[in-house]
């Protein structure tokens, strides 16, 4: 059905950008429709974010793991959010305060069974053996940081997408995972390249 969408209203061949589970449904669509994407950015994303949990692991090792979350995130629905979880999930995907506190409250609107599911999700695909087979141009904005070290960071990218044919992996320095909210001039700059290009 989606290919048949993109078919029915394509004008060319389309930029398609994703950020985290979004960043994976792009890797997805270029895999499964390579003609109908003309080029993808994928922003904080990896083909499988196991490798970002746990080195080594496998979409079955993993499973026990995004079980156990997807129920601890469930059972938070139709009660207030706790200030830790808050913030503890703020404080990993962002490093700026106001950019924390965005989030913040979005999580506290957030239905937590949806956002439970589409972790669950993510954590049980692994797109990293059929990168070869995406023909698209895939660029990866990265966000890094001086404790993390930029070489380091983008090598770690660089890894989990190796055989991508048409790669290139962008670093965003002194950002976390919301990138477009810690450094939102390189974001758009970084944007502004990609669709000009």
């Amino acid at each position: 059905i989606a290919g048949m969408r993109l078919r029915q209203h394509q004008r060319g061949e389309p930029a398609v950008i994703g950020h985290s589970l979004g960043g994976l449904a792009t890797l997805m669509l270029a895999k499964a429709h390579p003609g109908d994407v003309g080029k993808a950015l994928i922003v904080d994303a990896l083909p499988f974010v196991g490798s970002a949990f746990v080195p080594g692991s496998t979409v079955e090792s993993l499973k026990p793991t995004a079980e156990a979350m997807k129920a601890q995130m469930a059972s938070l629905y139709g009660q207030p959010v706790p200030e830790a979880v808050l913030n503890a999930i703020a404080n990993t995907n962002a490093l700026k305060p106001a950019s924390r506190e965005t989030i913040k409250g979005w999580m506290a609107k957030a239905d937590m069974r949806v956002s439970g599911q589409a972790l669950y999700d993510d954590m049980m695909v692994d797109l990293r053996g059929g990168l070869s087979w995406i023909t698209t141009p895939v660029t990866v904005l990265v966000p890094w940081t001086a404790a993390r070290g930029e070489d380091a960071v983008l090598g770690f990218y660089r890894g989990e997408y190796a055989g991508t044919p048409k790669l290139t992996v962008t670093g965003v320095g002194d950002s976390g995972h919301f990138i477009m909210l810690d450094q939102p001039e390189a974001f758009r700059a970084a944007l502004t390249a990609f669709l000009g290009s």
